[in-house]
C-alpha cells in the first residue's frame, strides 16, 4: 500500500508517521487491495471550504473531504483509491466541542474519508449510523492515543 501524506498548511503540526500508521491499519482491516495508492492531504480551513464549494456545491465549513478515483473498482485500470483532504483547524475546533484530542479527530477524519472512498455515505440517517458504527470500530481497534 502506498500512502502519501501532504501537509499544505502551516498552522498545525501534523503527526505524519502516526497518520500513515493508522491509515495502513485501517486499510488492512477494511481488506483494501495491498497495491492501492491513497493520498491524505492537510489543508487550511479556507482551502477545504473552497474545495467543498468546488466539488460538492456546499458553502459551509467541513472537516474532511474524500475524492475517489472512478477507476479503483477496476483494478486492471488503476489502483488509485483516492484522496482524503483534512482540515486540522477543524480538528482543533471539534476536539474541544467533543472532548477528544486533535490527534483523535484527525484519525476519525481518516477513517471517515476512507469509508466514503469505499462507498459509504452519510446523507441519510440509516446510512450515517452504519458509517459511524464502522468508523468507531476502526477507532476503537486502532486509534488509541
Amino acid at each position: 500500500m502506498t500512502i502519501e501524506i501532504f501537509n499544505n498548511q502551516k498552522k498545525f503540526k501534523i503527526p505524519k508517521a502516526k497518520i500513515k500508521s493508522i491509515t495502513l491499519k485501517f486499510l488492512k482491516h477494511l481488506n483494501i487491495d495491498k497495491n492501492c495508492i491513497l493520498t491524505v492531504t492537510f489543508v487550511s480551513q479556507a482551502k477545504i471550504k473552497q474545495l467543498n464549494r468546488k466539488y460538492f456545491k456546499k458553502s459551509g465549513d467541513t472537516d474532511v473531504i474524500a475524492l475517489e478515483s472512478g477507476d479503483f473498482k477496476n483494478k486492471a485500470l488503476n489502483n488509485y483509491l483516492g484522496d482524503i483532504i483534512i482540515s486540522p483547524e477543524k480538528a482543533k475546533q471539534n476536539c474541544r466541542r467533543f472532548g477528544t484530542t486533535p490527534e483523535r479527530e484527525l484519525f476519525l477524519y481518516v477513517a471517515h474519508g476512507l469509508l466514503h472512498l469505499l462507498g459509504y455515505d452519510d446523507l441519510k440517517k440509516k446510512n450515517r449510523m452504519k458509517m459511524e458504527r464502522k468508523q468507531q470500530k476502526l477507532l476503537d481497534l486502532y486509534g488509541k492515543n
